[in-house]
């Protein structure tokens, strides 16, 4: 073996052992179990806490400040923590009137299998004006885990 190909021989195996879930090599499969969705108790889903469904339904009122969103469970066939990705977007992709892009956020997080993880978003003034779908997606190594519709009705 030539000397300049054992370096980039190394270089690739190195890689390949801390790109890989379980680090060993192993693939971990998960999967994701919706638990809950709904309309959130008044203050719930600051600072990391546990959300609190109080209603379950996809038909969501458009008030200012009014939450909504999804408790789940991530399950893996290893006890390594999850790297897992959500998006909470918002159809028509584009504004009406303006043609500007409308909100999508995307997020990578880390919880351990069998955690139970909310995710969730609060209307703020000009949302809840928008009649339209919003999508709550969970994803882990570019496979969607969980979706889930709502529908804000201005009212």
């Amino acid at each position: 073996m030539s000397s300049t190909l054992r370096p980039f021989l190394t270089w690739l195996v190195l890689l390949s052992l801390f790109a890989c879930p379980a680090g060993a090599g192993a693939k971990t499969s998960t999967s994701a179990t919706l638990l809950d969705h709904g309309i959130l108790a008044s203050g719930d889903g600051l600072a990391g806490k546990r959300i609190n469904i109080v209603r379950r339904t996809t038909r969501i009122p458009g008030r200012q400040g009014m939450a909504f969103g999804i408790l789940f469970r991530l399950e893996a066939d290893s006890t390594v923590p999850v790297s897992y990705h959500t998006v909470i977007s918002f159809r028509p992709a584009r504004g009406v009137v303006t043609g500007q892009p409308n909100l999508r956020l995307s997020r990578t997080h880390r919880a351990s299998p069998g955690e139970t993880v909310g995710l969730w978003h609060r209307l703020d003034a000009e949302q809840a004006k928008l009649a339209g779908q919003w999508i709550l997606r969970v994803s882990c190594q570019g496979r969607r885990l969980l979706e889930q519709s709502f529908f804000v009705f201005p009212e």
